[in-house]
């Protein structure tokens, strides 16, 4: 967008409301890309509640549950979080199978607003829920299993699997038993066995698309390609939410099945054709197959959806410079990347910079904070804490009460946190996960 300006012609800055109408033109247009990429930079600009919420809402209609969910989670630490917040995060966990999480949002929504519009679709919702969780197998049953797995893991594989044997008899849902089974055989070489015990599942359940994928893999380990790639393609037509889709290409990785998983990512994409979880595994497949620039282009589709998608990011800048290295497992970024990461984090230890400037949104310093809490190592995140927390100001305690309800923060990390919050004298209410419930 350009104005003149003594002759000359100068950019201006689109505000947040001009960004989201035109977002709304982009929606009708079926433009969903350019959509929620004006909704972010909107989001991001006037950094409200509403157009976080907003936001959130246009990625789960995209199917983008892992991108809306770390949102939705922040805004369970802002005081003026909207009730919507909770019915939103409750429908993408719901999507995410994360059914005990989901009914705890949704619980939360009802006691915030039980008379609103769609209370009573709610309440549908939570009963849908709760009779699934009903169904689920005895207390005593992953106790069982735990100790089964155990004694395989100290070498007693007699005690392990009459652990696992008796789990069996117990449980009504035995498919994930069978399947567990059949993986422990089949890293002993036992694969005659592993298959006799895919087998009783797939009796109990034949669409089973967890015994269907162990079985490709198990086949594939007996030599029998053919057969693992048809028991594969049978699966395709199977996997079509986002834990059935991640099993379904661990098994394509495993036996290396790159035809029938590209064939499987693009016809998805078609339907789905905003949702990163499916876009990373395509680039990286069109990478190795040599298709190099429509794999950058993918990665970076991926950062216009979600700019702050580490892997992405990394990958437009490493893998150019890197054509015949391998690239980094899924989910992993460069070494490179990662050391870049820490020496940032590093000079923030030594320059005080100013808190505004430290937590703005889409910074350079506020991506590696939040890099830091998606880590597992609590050093790392102490470390970002300490940055973080230097000074008593209003951006700093909204940042620590969104650290309180971030999935990935380490328990120590958030009680630190919270104690400093109650140093400054912070009256709160504040809301903290635990587990999978936010109290």
């Amino acid at each position: 967008m350009m104005e003149r300006n003594q002759g000359k012609v100068v950019p201006f800055a689109l505000s947040a409301y001009r960004m989201r109408r035109s977002a709304e033109a982009y929606h009708k247009r079926g433009q969903m890309v350019e959509a929620l990429e004006l909704l972010r930079r909107a989001a991001a600009q006037e950094d409200s509640s509403l157009g976080w919420l907003r936001l959130a809402r246009e990625l789960r209609q995209c199917a983008c549950y892992e991108q809306a969910a770390p949102i939705l989670y922040r805004l369970c630490g802002r005081e003026d979080m909207p009730p919507e917040a909770w019915l939103e995060l409750g429908k993408c966990l719901r999507a995410l199978e994360r059914r005990d999480a989901a009914c705890d949002c949704l619980y939360h929504y009802l006691q915030v607003d039980p008379y609103s519009d769609v209370a009573d679709q709610v309440r549908d919702m939570l009963s849908d829920l709760e009779e699934v969780q009903d169904a689920r197998e005895p207390f005593r049953l992953n106790l069982l299993v735990r100790r089964g797995l155990l004694a395989y893991r100290r070498g007693e594989q007699v005690l392990g699997e009459r652990r696992l044997r008796r789990a069996l008899r117990m449980g009504e849902d035995n498919i994930r038993l069978y399947t567990t089974l059949a993986m422990i055989y089949l890293s002993e070489g036992r694969c005659s066995e592993a298959l006799r015990e895919l087998c009783r599942a797939m009796k109990k359940e034949p669409e089973s698309l967890r015994a269907m994928c162990m079985t490709a893999v198990t086949l594939s380990a007996m030599g029998k390609r053919r057969m693992a790639l048809g028991m594969l393609e049978r699966c395709a037509h199977l996997a079509r939410t986002p834990s059935m889709e991640e099993q379904f290409l661990t098994a394509a990785w495993t036996i290396g099945a790159q035809r029938t998983a590209r064939r499987y990512l693009e016809s998805r994409l078609k339907l789905q054709p905003c949702r990163i979880a499916l876009m990373h595994p395509l680039a990286d497949l069109l990478w190795q197959a040599g298709e190099q620039d429509m794999a950058l282009r993918w990665w970076k589709r991926i950062l216009a959806v979600a700019p702050e998608d580490l892997r992405a990011r990394a990958m437009v800048n490493w893998a150019p410079e890197h054509p015949e290295d391998n690239l980094p497992p899924m989910g992993a970024l460069p070494g490179e990347f990662v050391r870049a990461q820490l020496a940032h984090l590093s000079a923030l230890t030594v320059v005080d910079t100013p808190a505004e400037e430290l937590l703005r949104c889409g910074s350079r310093s506020r991506d590696v904070l939040d890099w830091c809490f998606t880590m597992t190592d609590e050093n790392l995140q102490q470390a970002a804490l300490h940055i973080a927390a230097r000074h008593d100001m209003p951006c700093v305690r909204q940042y620590l009460h969104q650290l309180l309800t971030m999935p990935g923060v380490v328990q120590s990390v958030r009680q630190q946190a919270m104690m400093t919050l109650a140093e400054w004298g912070d009256p709160g209410p504040m809301n903290i996960l635990i587990g999978s419930r936010i109290t």
